[in-house]
């Protein structure tokens, strides 16, 4: 696997998603691999004609808002926050490309973080990641190229032609993991 250096705010949103990867559970729905970034049909010939795309695709979209809650499931306590209040400046204004074709991109934006503010921040990263939306069923898929059946299932919230904001929610020993990803042009 390739190391990409991105900013610490795409490595956050990638790390969450590896994290939910792995305690997600497979997708039931396929994913055409062929067809990174288009709306995939769904198995029941709903009519989906698998050529719909993302209406924020191909433009800069930067992170608004990330927000991680835990929830004890027994006492109803929560705790987490917006993680974007952690970010360092130069990290905030950083960019993500859900491009056209299907592939995930990203770039500093114009406030560059020197390698001595951000320490430890290069991890291994999947640098063929791609992205499918399903506008009938209001899903977001993102998934390592090659992996299409081990994607991870956003709900689309709200969707514009410059914005997103996408939440997964994960039961799991007595808790309850909610994300919400708000990214505005």
């Amino acid at each position: 696997m390739s190391r990409l250096s991105v900013s610490l705010s795409l490595k956050m949103i990638l790390f969450g998603l590896i994290l939910l990867v792995s305690s997600c559970k497979k997708d039931p729905e396929p994913v055409d691999p062929d067809n990174p970034g288009q709306e995939q049909p769904d198995n029941g010939g709903g009519g989906n004609n698998g050529t719909s795309s993302l209406p924020c695709a191909g433009k800069d979209l930067k992170i608004q808002s990330f927000i991680f809650t835990l929830t004890e499931d027994e006492s109803g306590e929560e705790t987490g926050g917006d993680l974007v209040e952690e970010f360092p400046e130069c990290a905030k204004d950083d960019r993500i490309r859900f491009e056209k074709n299907g592939k995930i991109s990203g770039s500093e934006g114009s406030k560059v973080c020197p390698p001595d503010e951000e320490p430890d921040t290069e991890v291994p990263v999947p640098v063929n990641s791609l992205w499918s939306y399903n506008a009938q069923n209001k899903t977001f898929k993102m998934y390592e190229e090659g992996n299409p059946n081990e994607a991870v299932v956003w709900k689309v919230d709200e969707v514009s032609s410059s914005s997103l904001k996408i939440s997964i929610t994960e039961k799991s020993e007595g808790y309850t993991t909610k994300i919400v990803l708000s990214l505005k042009q």
